[in-house]
């Protein structure tokens, strides 16, 4: 299973759109320091707010390069879908977590039609 995910420094601060094919591990490194190449700005991202299972790389990389593009209304908007309250889900990544389906690729089909 593989990985697109966001973290933040604080709810509604900067926003860090990455990839991975073992999230728990990826989100350790982040709040250790150890991932490489990271911009500055983004240091501080720590806070995982979301994520969606892909069932390949490509997929989750696709995903990410999409979400690059859109506006931040529209990212705050899925954020809030799954985690209303911003809370740092890093601490919950149980393989049941993982395997929700609501958090499945494309998990836009949850979101409330305009």
């Amino acid at each position: 299973m593989f990985y697109t995910y966001i973290l933040t420094n604080r709810p509604k601060g900067t926003l860090y759109f990455g990839h991975a094919d073992d999230l728990p591990a990826i989100i350790a490194a982040h709040k250790a320091g150890k991932v490489d190449d990271l911009n500055p700005k983004h240091m501080a991202c720590k806070m995982l707010v979301w994520f969606e299972a892909h069932p390949d790389l490509g997929s989750a990389f696709n995903r990410q390069t999409d979400m690059l593009t859109w506006n931040r209304s529209q990212v705050i908007k899925r954020i809030k879908l799954l985690n209303p309250k911003w809370a740092d889900l890093s601490d919950t990544l149980t393989p049941d977590i993982l395997a929700d389906p609501a958090r499945k690729f494309p998990s836009d089909n949850a979101l409330p039609s305009v």
